[in-house]
């Protein structure tokens, strides 16, 4: 009895895709998820392949609900000497050399 497309489906239990949110992609491929209300990271490696797999089904699934890392913040600028207390200490101590 050969079987038509609509039971085909029926023998082959796929496992339903988790909601996992917002993702964000990171450069390296891996994903960010938030998991009990923390960022959590997803690598593709040994200990998180299968759930890496998870994320990338849904991710395929939902592109709307994926976004790229943003870039990191830059350094904030150096601050003025003068404002360091410890400035005129270490300018005695030979630490700093006075501008």
């Amino acid at each position: 009895m050969e079987e038509d497309e609509e039971t085909q489906g029926l023998n082959e239990q796929e496992e339903p895709v988790p909601d996992f949110g917002e993702v964000i992609r990171r450069e390296d491929g891996s994903f960010v998820i938030n998991r009990n209300g923390s960022p959590y990271h997803v690598p593709d490696n040994d200990e998180f392949h299968e759930l890496y797999l998870q994320v990338q089904a849904y991710v395929n699934a939902n592109p709307d609900k994926v976004s790229p890392e943003p870039p990191p913040e830059p350094p904030p600028p150096p601050q003025d000497p003068a404002l360091n207390p410890n400035y005129i200490l270490d300018i005695i101590l030979g630490m700093q050399s006075p501008d």
